[in-house]
């Protein structure tokens, strides 16, 4: 019997009891209606404690992803590391935050290699490295699909003149004083 079909139950005998009004249906009617408020108290418990456990697994999932998006790393490791399975790391991701793990744990590396590239000269292929990629065509395809552009047209974007390779400094001009 679930859970609700003994709720109903419950209420179906207390409408029953009620409508024929027996001798102490008074008394009857009080005592399932205890009955009724503990069962529901102790079901909500249960399900308390169910968001709780929920939580500290993505919890556990998103404190592995930030600390280890710069490797190498798989669903099947992050899954184990929150101590589910990937289906159900995928559902309750999907369900709090709307996306996948794996999109998640992309976007902390694309969003790290943008930092590296407006603040370091480093190459496209030190980056995709740095940042959890096999390489830097699997970079440069991701970063595209995300923001439009490449990693190089990106750093031509946000990087200073100094910076940037293709520019030439143009030295100061002497200031004449009349």
């Amino acid at each position: 019997m679930t859970s609700l079909e003994y709720v109903s139950y419950l209420i179906s005998m207390m409408v029953e009891e009620y409508q024929q009004k027996y001798q102490g249906y008074k008394t009857t009617l009080t005592s399932r209606f205890m009955e009724l408020v503990v069962y529901l108290s102790r079901q909500y418990g249960h399900q308390e404690t169910d968001v709780q456990s929920h939580l500290m697994h993505l919890a556990n999932a998103i404190s592995y992803i930030e600390d280890h998006y710069l490797e190498t790393t798989t669903l099947e490791e992050i899954a184990i590391q929150s101590k589910i399975s990937v289906r159900h790391l995928n559902r309750i991701f999907k369900n709090d935050y709307q996306t996948l793990p794996i999109d998640y744990l992309q976007r902390l590396r694309l969003e790290r290699a943008c930092t590296l590239l407006k603040n370091t000269s480093l190459s496209i292929t030190e980056i995709a490295y740095l940042c959890g990629f096999n390489d830097s065509n699997y970079l440069a395809r991701q970063f595209r699909k995300t923001y439009g552009l490449s990693p190089k047209s990106h750093r031509k974007i946000v990087t200073p003149s100094v910076h940037n390779h293709t520019s030439q400094i143009v030295p100061e001009l002497p200031v004449q004083i009349y």
